[in-house]
C-alpha cells in the first residue's frame, strides 16, 4: 500500500471516529442541556427532533472536515470547545447539589451563600480556563504587544452596541407598558438579596466564563466567520430572554441582548484574541452594575 493511499485511509478513519465522538459527545449532552433549559425530556416528539438536529449537526460536521486540509488541528479545537461548553453547562447544573452537600439551602445565612457560591464560580473559572489554558496563554502574548492597538480600536463597536441596545430598550419599554426585561429584573432582585455575589458574577464571572463559552469556544466549532458571529449572537442573546418570555414583546428583548453578543463575537473574528471581547465585556458590565448600585443607594430601584 503507498503513502498516499494510507494517508487517505487514515484520513477517513479520523474523520469517522471523530464524527462518532461528536454525535456521542451530543447524545449524552441531551440531558443537561434540556435540564438546564427547563425542556421536557418526556416528550417523544422534542426528542425525535433533537435526535434529528444531532445527526444533521455530525453530518454537517463530517463534510465540512472531509475538504479541511487542518482537519487534525481542526477536530482538536472542536473537541477543545464542546468540552469548554459541556463543562460551563453541567457545572452550572451542579451547583445546587454541591451546596445542599454543605447544607446551603435559601435558610442559610446570606454571608454564607455568597462565600460558598463565590467559591463554586470560582472552581467553574479555573476548570474553563484550565481547558482553554494553551490558546490563553498565547492570547496573553498577543494582548500585552497590541493591547492599545485593539482597545482603541474595537472601543467604538462596544460604544456603537450601547447606543443600539439603549435606543432598542426604550422602544421595547414602551411597546411593554415601562415594563423592563425579566433578565433585568432578576440582577435587580439579586442586587438586592446578596450584592456582593451579584457584583462578582456581574463584573468577573459573566465576562470570563461567557467570553471562554459563547465566544472562543464558539470559534473552535464553527469554521465560518459569519456563521461564527451571528450564532454567538443569537444563543447569548437567547440564554439571556429564554427563560423570561411571557409575551411577544419579550422577544424583542432579544434585538439588545444579541448586540453585545454580536459585537464581542465581531471582535474575536477581528482579533483571534478572547482577552480583547473579555476586556470590553469587563468594562460594559462594570459600567452597567456601577449604574445599577447608583441608582439602588438613590432608592430608584
Amino acid at each position: 500500500m503507498n503513502k498516499e493511499k494510507f494517508n487517505k485511509i487514515e484520513r477517513y478513519l479520523f474523520l469517522v471516529l471523530s464524527t462518532l465522538v461528536l454525535y456521542i459527545i451530543l447524545f449524552l449532552g441531551k440531558g443537561f442541556l434540556f435540564s438546564f433549559l427547563n425542556i421536557n425530556t418526556t416528550s417523544y416528539i422534542i426528542d425525535f427532533e433533537y435526535q434529528l438536529l444531532i445527526i444533521t449537526l455530525s453530518l454537517i460536521f463530517f463534510i465540512f472536515m472531509k475538504n479541511d486540509e487542518n482537519y487534525k488541528s481542526r477536530f482538536i479545537n472542536l473537541l477543545i470547545g464542546f468540552l469548554t461548553i459541556s463543562a460551563y453547562f453541567v457545572l452550572s447544573i451542579l451547583e445546587v447539589p454541591f451546596l445542599s452537600l454543605f447544607n446551603i439551602n435559601s435558610t442559610s445565612p446570606l454571608y454564607l451563600k455568597t462565600i460558598f457560591m463565590i467559591l463554586y464560580s470560582i472552581v467553574m473559572l479555573i476548570i474553563l480556563i484550565l481547558i482553554n489554558y494553551k490558546s490563553l496563554k498565547n492570547d496573553i502574548v498577543d494582548i500585552k504587544k497590541n493591547h492599545k492597538k485593539y482597545f482603541s480600536k474595537y472601543i467604538k463597536y462596544w460604544f456603537f452596541a450601547i447606543i443600539i441596545m439603549m435606543f432598542s430598550n426604550f422602544i421595547i419599554s414602551l411597546l411593554n407598558k415601562g415594563n423592563i426585561a425579566g433578565n433585568e429584573e432578576t440582577i435587580r432582585t439579586t442586587l438586592k438579596a446578596a450584592p456582593i455575589y451579584m457584583i462578582f458574577s456581574a463584573i468577573v464571572f459573566a465576562p470570563i466564563s461567557e467570553e471562554l463559552v459563547f465566544r472562543r469556544s464558539l470559534k473552535n466549532i464553527i469554521t465560518s466567520p459569519t456563521a461564527f458571529i451571528l450564532i454567538s449572537g443569537l444563543i447569548f442573546g437567547g440564554l439571556h430572554v429564554v427563560s423570561n418570555i411571557n409575551s411577544w414583546v419579550d422577544l424583542l428583548y432579544l434585538i439588545p441582548y444579541s448586540v453585545h453578543g454580536l459585537t464581542f463575537a465581531y471582535i474575536l473574528s477581528k482579533t483571534d484574541n478572547v482577552l480583547v471581547s473579555m476586556g470590553l465585556h469587563f468594562m460594559h458590565n462594570g459600567i452597567i452594575m456601577s449604574l445599577e448600585i447608583f441608582l439602588l443607594l438613590l432608592g430608584v430601584l
